[in-house]
């Protein structure tokens, strides 16, 4: 879930910018001290390559995801964001990588908090730094993030920066009523007497950089490249590995993998109604996966009150040199992996967006300042398919 996650993050490489045309339905509004954003999302995907089963085996999963985003501007200088949520994750795997068994409905969670202290310089300039936590029973993540923003200029131009680091535990226990702490990795049931690896930490480092500018009265555009470094614990200890011998082993990884990817945006009005925005976005590592992501979004908003956009998105990646069916790996081999997320595969990710403003008199303020919703479908071509949902309420 965590790999799928991270692919879909490949594919959304740049971030979001507006055209600029004068648009008749805008005027002036102050704006809100305090914003309440709660979210509600469901996630469900199936296929027929475990990597907990070394390569084969279903991979149905579920995610309930509930998260809440406060938003305070303290004064003109400070403001302060915080958020907070639960995952309650089911999968039809975890009694086959959990030291508690249970049945193919076995259900774990994660938790998480983020705060993050805004400041804008007397220049204008945006800096932000923020920190926050995540845990599940296997995986304790202690982050760091830093972003600059410098002031848009009069040709519409700006910087944006953003660096952060997270430092993660991979040892189980913290929420099981026998510890309450980290114990010991996870290993596969059959493969718990050897100590199979002595590091269980994992750093990860990610330096971005974008610029955005405009070509024209209805034309910006957005440039990205960033560098991520991870070193550590890499590989996934409970993924089984099937060697050409008949035995049965763990996942190894090298402790040490760089990431490049770089993008382009363009944003234009078609019509004053009418948004297109195309993305495209590369990808290299040092394990041999080269990638490339197209994104094509029309977004049309009827009114100040009524927002619909329509997106679908191409990917397209190379095997990773580790990468190996199962039963096809050799035992004397470094490193080797069955996880299909590090194969040879293309993806489509189509969808629909929606977001809607309240009806109000005049002179009072709703409570429910926006509903949005969206619903997308991912196709991968292994087999792996996956429907997701949201639901956004802004208070």
């Amino acid at each position: 879930m965590k790999k799928l996650i991270l692919i879909a993050g490949m594919i959304c490489l740049m971030p979001k910018a507006n055209g600029q045309i004068i648009d008749s339905s805008f005027s002036l509004k102050p704006i809100d001290k305090t914003e309440i954003d709660a979210l509600l999302s469901y996630y469900t995907q199936d296929g027929i390559h475990s990597a907990v089963t070394g390569g084969e085996g279903t991979e149905k999963l579920t995610v309930q995801a509930y998260s809440i985003k406060v938003k305070h501007q303290l004064n003109n200088k400070y403001g302060i964001h915080w958020k907070t949520g639960i995952d309650i994750i089911t999968s039809a795997s975890t009694d086959r990588i959990d030291y508690v068994l249970s049945s193919a409905s076995y259900v774990d969670r994660r938790v998480f908090a983020d705060v993050n202290l805004l400041v804008n310089t007397k220049s204008k300039n945006m800096f932000s730094i923020g920190t926050g936590v995540s845990a599940e029973s296997d995986y304790l993540s202690l982050p760091i993030r830093l972003n600059f923003q410098t002031h848009e200029r009069k040709n519409g131009s700006n910087w944006n920066f953003s660096a952060d680091a997270a430092f993660d535990d991979l040892r189980w226990g913290r929420f099981n009523p026998d510890f309450y702490y980290p114990v010991r990795l996870v290993y596969p049931i059959e493969l718990r007497g050897t100590d199979w690896s002595q590091e269980y930490k994992r750093q990860s480092y990610n330096f971005r950089s974008a610029y955005h500018f405009i070509v024209n009265k209805k034309t910006k555009m957005s440039l990205m490249v960033g560098a991520s470094l991870q070193q550590g614990l890499l590989s996934t200890p409970f993924h089984r590995i099937y060697l050409k011998n008949g035995n049965t082993v763990i996942e190894k990884l090298p402790h040490q993998r760089i990431k490049i990817p770089v993008g382009i945006q363009v944003n234009s009005f078609i019509t004053n109604q009418i948004i297109l925005k195309q993305n495209i976005g590369l990808y290299k590592d040092n394990f041999d996966i080269n990638a490339i992501a197209l994104e094509e979004e029309i977004s049309w908003k009827k009114n100040p009150r009524l927002y619909l956009s329509v997106f679908a998105r191409g990917y397209l990646q190379t095997k990773a040199k580790y990468f190996t069916e199962k039963g096809k790996a050799n035992s004397l081999d470094n490193f080797y992996t069955s996880d299909y997320d590090l194969s040879a595969f293309t993806s489509i990710n189509t969808g629909i967006e929606i977001f809607m403003h309240p009806l109000s008199a005049k002179k009072t303020k709703p409570f429910i300042k926006g509903t949005g919703l969206r619903i997308s479908y991912y196709k991968r071509s292994d087999g792996l398919w996956a429907v997701s949902s949201s639901l956004l309420l802004k208070l």
